[in-house]
């Protein structure tokens, strides 16, 4: 038998990882259990979910950058391991806030594999080879948010939440067996220490930024209605980011290396991963209003669209890292963005008109063209910094993914709402125009971020380096 070489053993170690972590992501479908037997309302029913994704997003550039300084494969065992207690601690939960905390945990524990994964990979594989990893690594971990939906929706009903998590607790230890092989590819010792202080204000920017975007205050679900509740929240994300950036100027081991964003390709590639990303979790939050309450469906309907999605969202996360490998074209990631946002305008216009099943084309096509374009967006942040920076870029897109996803959502509902006024309950002619303007809207946030990436796309073919890693 073939012997792998030490590049596909890191590979399979973070692809492990980044299942494992995606896998931890997809626990959305058993909320409505949850929240039935914790006897929760829908605002706390969606903190469980939201949990994870605040603290990951809040902690992902100081675990980053901490894999820079200690070394990816440290970070990425002591990952592995808080994920599967994480993951114990939300089995075990008797009440609201320790399944909170558990879960909140478990972004933490997610932020270190990731981070220390994407960067460990990056370091392995030169550009001629790194497309088609970071391409195998994104799609590990659209199917472990897949294989968690189907397990989760088996497992349940019979066995109830719990199981669910008891059987996510093994996953995120995979990969430990790969780890004296990704020892050997972690960075020379820095000899500094992480900047905890900016650490701190990052995390309160953060905080206070989910919370301007949920609606924890009496009265409609509107800004006009809450803007007492609001407003200050708007204020003191932007204090905490202004105070972060300028002692972000003055540390002297600073978590964010500003100078980074000097890197034009880096910068805009970042950006673009925003826009990306909120087009896509905004068109996820859609399809359910158009298939349930637009065309009066039951909720296994939409089910077929959204495994569709990520279904194709998988197989473009590997044809996206073959291709770029293969081409090495600096304009793939303008046409992959460009294709999505031809797509999301196609489906808005089109929605009124079709029947569901001519809906899946559509939704094939969104999903091909949002992996495709990941992978080559990553592997261009990844590739764009130096290979000591590999972990403060792999925070980056995290960063970058979540504050899209967060956005997004919040686009979405906002046009949406302009169709369905908040406790009208609304017709399906309702629903169904509010769904066209807001996937009309997405697609043409998709489109200018197109403009944006082919502004700043390379002016020439990225040439492989002869070598196989950094």
């Amino acid at each position: 038998m073939r012997k792998l070489s030490a590049e596909w053993v890191v590979l399979f170690t973070a692809a492990l990882g980044n299942f494992a972590v995606m896998s931890a992501f997809g626990i959305s479908v058993v909320v409505p259990t949850i929240s039935s037997e914790l006897g929760l309302d829908v605002s706390r029913a969606g903190l469980v979910v939201n949990a994870y994704f605040l603290v990951l997003t809040a902690v992902v550039l100081l675990v980053g950058r901490l894999g820079d300084l200690a070394g990816y494969s440290r970070v990425y065992l002591a990952g592995a391991l808080l994920l599967a207690g994480a993951s114990l601690g939300a089995a075990a939960s008797r009440d609201f806030w320790q399944l909170v905390f558990a879960r909140g945990t478990q972004g933490l524990a997610a932020a270190m594999v990731y981070t220390a994964a994407l960067a460990a990979v990056g370091r392995a594989f030169g550009v001629g080879r790194r497309g088609r990893a970071i391409g195998i690594l994104t799609m590990a971990g659209a199917l472990g948010s897949l294989a968690t939906t189907a397990v989760a929706s088996t497992v349940a009903p019979t066995f109830g939440w719990r199981a669910v998590f008891l059987l996510l607790a093994p996953v995120g230890l995979l990969g430990l067996a790969g780890l004296p092989t990704l020892r050997r590819f972690d960075p020379a010792p820095a000899g500094k220490r992480p900047d905890l202080l900016g650490a701190f204000w990052l995390l309160l920017t953060f905080v206070f930024f989910a919370l301007s975007l949920n609606h924890f205050h009496e009265g409609p679900e509107t800004f006009v209605d809450g803007w007492g509740y609001h407003l200050p929240m708007h204020l003191a994300t932007l204090t905490c980011l202004r105070i972060f950036v300028w002692w972000e100027g003055r540390a002297p081991a600073p978590l964010i290396d500003l100078g980074q964003f000097r890197i034009r390709r880096f910068s805009a590639a970042v950006v673009a991963n925003g826009i990306a990303h909120s087009t896509m979790m905004g068109s996820f939050f859609l399809l359910p209003f158009l298939v349930e309450r637009g065309f009066g469906l039951p909720t296994a309907q939409t089910g077929v669209l959204l495994m569709t999605l990520s279904g194709c969202n998988t197989v473009g996360s590997l044809l996206g890292g073959v291709l770029l490998d293969r081409t090495h074209s600096a304009l793939l990631a303008p046409a992959g963005i460009t294709a999505l946002g031809l797509g999301l305008l196609a489906l808005g216009l089109l929605a009124a008109f079709l029947p569901l099943t001519g809906l899946i084309p559509l939704v094939a096509l969104l999903g091909l063209a949002m992996g495709g374009y990941i992978t080559v967006n990553n592997t261009a942040i990844i590739g764009a910094v130096p290979a000591d920076q590999r972990g403060f870029a792999s925070g980056m897109e995290q960063v970058s993914r979540h504050l899209g996803h967060s956005v997004g959502v919040a686009l979405a509902g906002t046009v949406m709402g302009l169709w369905v006024p908040a406790g009208t309950g609304g017709s399906p002619a309702e629903y169904l125009a509010g769904f066209q303007a807001a996937v009309v809207a997405l697609g043409v946030v998709a489109l200018a971020g197109a403009v944006f990436a082919l502004a700043h796309a390379p002016r020439r073919p990225l040439a492989p380096k002869p070598q196989a890693a950094d």
